[in-house]
């Protein structure tokens, strides 16, 4: 605007010189006139929209939430989900196969845990208690099967563990009665959550008295603590009183008179009589006979030693090579002593099979009491055949196959089986193991 008023105003001049007739003004050069800035209108850019990749994240799935099974001590004859979530576990670490976590806790599920129980250095009862479950899913190194335990390895954890539970212990008292309810004997027992089948102690019974009642209680602990039944009552009958004599007296009586019977013929022919049958009692051969031991103590062995299937070494030993208990182990259980040997419950073979065998006295534990345990040696033979076997499970190592026929000695009851000694037929050696009740019958 500035140039246009510049311009205007030199015509202007122009205009009135010549009519006034003043000399003509040159006009300076344009060089020289400074150009007044020109106000532009300034455009405003607005960026267009810029074209920006947005990753939109899915939309997060709620997962509904699962009941997570408390960690509550397992054991045989259990059922449900905590036996399933149990067996899902053993699976994983392969001591159980696809297709077996039924939900019940039988004697696979039961071989399986102590199997797991001998690999990762725990003590091996097939019970599923507080120490078990922790090492199960809590431990990163829990040993997988057939992996020695010297060399654990790391596995994968179950994406949900557990809620840890104290385990459930609670104490009974077993009372011991003759039939008028007189208590004359009575002991302190503790139980866990679980089934656990508790027998008469024989021990604290006096010499005469005989068992009246069941010799045998089945416990139930459920995991609230309450028991069923919540007491334990053995009762017996005190042994016989003898009737009291009487003396006879000084002065005997006077006689009374004796008056001769009219004699009579004899018939010629005497009355025969019915001989009366008379049956002799039925006796149990296995009343009396030593029981073996219901309970045992854990600890380790002070040194190795090999196990045989009896108290000395010339007696049978799986494979012809005595296993080895090892002092590196520190959960053999433990039952008592036979002279100069321990008896313990150890697992030995590929598949980790359980057998109660005798290992040298000197290799018990020394912080261990153990009692020198009584066996019977009453001789029978076999009415069927019948497998002898390391110990009372159904999966437990097989010694021999004895045939019908077969001289037994009995040692110990231990209901519905007995513990016998018999000749092992392939080597010709002694063995000692468990057999049912029913091959005698």
């Amino acid at each position: 605007m500035n140039l246009l008023n510049t311009i205007l105003l030199y015509m202007a001049l122009l205009s009135s010189a010549s009519l006034a007739g003043v000399p003509e003004i040159t006009p300076p050069p344009m060089e020289f006139i400074s150009p007044a800035p020109v106000e532009m209108a300034t455009a405003t850019l607005v960026p267009s929209a810029q074209s920006t990749s947005v990753i939109v994240p899915p939309p997060v799935q709620t997962v509904a939430p699962v009941e997570v099974p408390s960690l509550t001590t397992v054991a045989r004859g259990d059922r449900g989900n905590n036996v399933r979530t149990l067996q899902k576990r053993l699976i994983e670490l392969g001591y159980l196969k696809e297709g077996e976590d039924d939900g019940i806790f039988g004697n696979k599920t039961k071989r399986a845990v102590e199997r797991f129980q001998n690999y990762n250095n725990l003590k091996v009862d097939g019970i599923a208690g507080k120490d078990t479950l922790g090492k199960l899913y809590n431990d990163p190194y829990v040993v997988l099967a057939p992996v020695d335990v010297g060399t654990p390895r790391p596995v994968v954890m179950p994406t949900t563990a557990p809620t840890v539970k104290p385990a459930v212990i609670i104490k009974l008292v077993a009372s011991y009665v003759d039939e008028k309810d007189n208590e004359f004997a009575r002991e302190e027992l503790y139980f866990q959550q679980g089934i656990t089948t508790y027998k008469a102690n024989s021990e604290l019974v006096p010499e005469g008295y005989v068992l009246a009642s069941d010799g045998a209680v089945k416990v139930t602990v459920d995991g609230e603590g309450k028991a069923t039944p919540s007491s334990i009552t053995f009762k017996y009958h005190s042994p016989a009183t003898e009737a009291p004599v009487t003396e006879a007296p000084t002065t005997a009586p006077a006689e009374a008179p004796v008056t001769e019977a009219p004699a009579t013929e004899k018939p010629t022919e005497e009355p025969t009589e019915t001989p009366t049958e008379t049956h002799a009692p039925t006796v149990d051969p296995l009343e009396g006979l030593e029981k073996f031991p219901t309970s045992c103590v854990s600890g380790a062995a002070k040194e190795d030693a090999a196990v045989y299937m009896g108290p000395g070494t010339e007696y049978f030993a799986f494979d012809g090579n005595p296993n080895i208990v090892a002092s590196t182990n520190n959960n053999y259980n433990w039952f008592g002593t036979n002279k100069d040997w321990a008896i313990v419950a150890y697992i030995h073979g590929d598949d980790a099979r359980l057998s109660i065998g005798y290992v040298n006295k000197q290799a018990a534990p020394e912080d261990l009491s153990l009692s020198e345990l009584k066996f019977s040696d009453y001789k029978t033979k076999l009415t069927t055949d019948i497998s002898l076997c390391g110990n009372t499970h159904l999966e437990s190592a097989e010694i021999a196959k004895l045939t019908a026929g077969t001289e037994i000695t009995i040692l110990a009851t231990y209901s519905p089986y007995l513990y016998v000694e018999a000749i092992e037929p392939v080597t010709g050696k002694l063995a000692r193991g468990f057999i049912s009740e029913d091959a005698i019958k």
